[in-house]
């Protein structure tokens, strides 16, 4: 036999006490009778307890009576209103006047997210159907679990490299550090030769010094040589122009500094405690080679003999 749904009123202190309140007691009858009992689909995404209302024409009542009887519903604590697009979807609170025999179910409703069930994508939008409420599909159950891919090792060592030039990017060198001192002393070198030179920003000049030595893997000494090289050079003067192209070709610049000057090859300052690399400074009368770093010879170092 079916079961047939029902409303039923309870004989309660509450019901008797809203008798005196005629809108009120009628209104509150048609919210019981008109509230969802089940969980079943609702097109207005109702759940268990809750009516829309607001049609006060088919309530039988004037907007004033309508407004006035909702609002003392509410200050009673018969029912909470909430106001949509679509009229007031009304929850009851408790059984204090009516009992709409709700079904009971051992699945708590729940509202789906967008972002799960239906997601969006450049072609078109992904629906998850939930349940079998309407329809059966006839899902294939599947053995295997779904796993997500990890990213390749190559991948997180590309992704953590381009992490690390952000930081650097984004650090500030002090005045005294060598990529700062190396950025200047590139831009003093162009300067001689073009006073009209545009100022670069030195700290940005600094990352790409500072790549050569922490990621290149170059000395400080290193990188003065090939700059002072690379200005004296006719050709490669007019093309390093800045750290960034320096960096690019660095290997290169000092294959044909090697090839053109292999006497001049770049070694340590001999200034005591200075560990500085440089080039052919001055040579005695027995043939013996002196080098100097570049901030030893504006320092105005004088001849060892």
């Amino acid at each position: 036999m079916l079961e047939v749904p029902f409303v039923k009123l309870l004989r309660s202190k509450a019901a008797e006490e809203l008798e005196s309140d005629m809108p009120a007691n009628h209104l509150l009858s048609i919210i019981a009778r008109r509230a969802k009992r089940t969980d079943d689909f609702s097109k207005h995404g109702l759940l268990v307890g809750q009516a829309l209302v607001g049609d006060y024409v088919k309530c039988n009542m004037t907007r004033q009576q309508y407004r006035g009887a909702i609002a003392r519903l509410q200050k009673y604590g018969f029912v909470t209103i909430k106001t949509t697009t679509k009229g007031s979807v009304v929850t009851l609170v408790g059984k204090k006047v009516y009992d709409i025999n709700r079904q009971q179910s051992n699945q708590t409703p729940t509202i789906k997210q967008p972002s799960s069930n239906h997601q969006a994508t450049t072609k078109g939008s992904v629906v998850t159907l939930v349940g079998k409420k309407v329809y059966d599909i006839n899902r294939q159950q599947s053995n295997q679990t779904p796993t997500i891919k990890q990213p390749s090792s190559n991948h997180q060592a590309t992704t953590n490299k381009n992490e690390r030039m952000k930081e650097c990017k984004k650090k500030d060198f002090r005045p005294t550090s060598d990529e700062v001192r190396l950025s200047k002393f590139l831009l003093e070198l162009i300067l001689k030769k073009k006073p009209n030179f545009r100022q670069p920003d030195i700290q940005q000049w600094a990352v790409h010094i500072d790549r050569l030595i922490r990621l290149d893997r170059r000395t400080p000494g290193d990188i003065e040589a090939v700059i002072e090289w690379s200005r004296a050079d006719d050709f490669w003067q007019n093309n390093i122009l800045s750290t960034e192209k320096l960096r690019k070709q660095f290997d290169q610049l000092e294959l044909r500094m090697s090839e053109k000057h292999p006497t001049e090859t770049a070694k340590q300052c001999y200034q005591s405690g200075c560990r500085q690399m440089g080039t052919v400074w001055a040579t005695d009368d027995t043939g013996q080679k002196y080098w100097m770093c570049e901030r030893h010879k504006h320092k105005g170092a004088k001849v060892p003999f």
